[in-house]
């Protein structure tokens, strides 16, 4: 490891440490920012991960590395000496002994980059030939065309990007699963409410769901960029978001396309807009047909139920709670018999 710690310590896997346990392993710094004590002292809350376990790394500045951290990027991967706790209030801690940037000279003691980055654990291949299975099974030609354009046009990225820089399906393929995701239950929903209201007229446009299924989030393709960990917001994602940015790519596609009912666009246009339900949620129009009323809940769902398996999944310790949530604004019973 280096100055500090001569002793030798066994070398293991971050998300296999035990409460007390003092070791050897590689992490991930997935977060890292400056703040000051009630003294005014400044130290660096920072956050460090493999694909299993996160865990929180205060660097104090009596810490001999504290000038160290300074240089110091997120996405960069590091060998830790350390010692594991479980602290009731702030949960998995790691009080940090020696650390120095991973090399691949490390590879000998079983250092693997790929193995830090988070991935769908579904196949992409199949979800992206599923997705443009459902984009072809729109009848409306214009708004199939516009759907198809964005996903061929964005299918790179499309395949690798995560739904989100955090919260929910934030890793490798977490869009196109969450999309996929949404997309079959808005189909539920909308032969559901279909065969419910027979008599609606003009009936629920159903191309019109598994359209803003498709494209609720396609904004994201431009609002988030993809980095060595996961992704972070771009310059415009930060000053415009993915909303409006989605809803000026589904403009800017009918129009190159010049082919769609101005009148078809304007509720899929709409359904963008009013994805997130409501304006403290981000969305500038709250859902005001029954095909965005759809689209919402079903994209809502899927990102609250990944949250909470996500949650459940990462919980460790005897309390049979979670720590509180804050996307979800409370404590998940992670522990029960049934």
């Amino acid at each position: 490891m280096g100055s500090g710690t001569s002793s030798k310590v066994e070398r293991t896997e971050l998300s296999l440490l035990k409460p007390g346990q003092t070791a050897d392993f590689f992490a991930l710094l997935s977060e890292k920012t400056k703040r000051s004590t009630k003294d005014g002292k400044p130290y660096y809350a920072m956050k460090f991960r493999d694909r299993l376990r996160v865990v929180s790394a205060p660097v104090w500045e009596n810490a001999p590395y504290f000038h160290q951290c300074e240089g110091w990027s997120v996405g960069q991967i590091f060998k830790i000496r350390g010692a594991y706790q479980e602290h009731k209030q702030f949960g998995p801690q790691v009080e940090i002994a020696n650390i120095r940037l991973a090399t691949v000279d490390d590879q000998e003691d079983g250092y693997d980059p790929d193995r830090f980055v988070a991935r769908t654990r579904f196949d992409v291949d199949s979800l992206w030939e599923e997705l443009i299975e459902h984009a072809m099974s729109v009848s409306n030609a214009g708004l199939r065309d516009v759907i198809v354009h964005l996903l061929r046009s964005n299918e790179e990225i499309i395949r690798l990007q995560p739904a989100a820089s955090r919260n929910h399906h934030a890793y490798r393929g977490g869009y196109l699963e969450h999309t996929v995701s949404v997309v079959r239950t808005g189909i539920y929903l909308a032969d559901k409410y279909l065969e419910y209201y027979p008599d609606l007229s003009p009936p629920l446009n159903r191309d019109l769901i598994v359209a803003g299924c498709i494209l609720h989030d396609i904004g994201k393709v431009k609002e988030l960029a993809l980095g060595a960990d996961l992704a972070d917001y771009t310059v415009e994602g930060m000053l415009i978001g993915h909303i409006v940015m989605g809803r000026d790519m589904v403009r800017e596609a009918a129009r190159e396309l010049g082919h769609v009912d101005p009148e078809i666009l304007l509720y899929l246009e709409h359904i963008i807009l009013s994805h997130q339900g409501t304006p403290e949620w981000g969305s500038p129009k709250v859902p005001m047909i029954p095909e965005a009323f759809l689209v919402h809940h079903a994209d809502d769902i899927d990102a609250k139920m990944n949250m909470f398996i996500d949650s459940i999944s990462k919980h460790e310790g005897d309390d049979p709670f979670t720590a509180r949530s804050p996307a979800l604004a409370r404590r998940i019973l992670a522990k029960r018999d049934s």
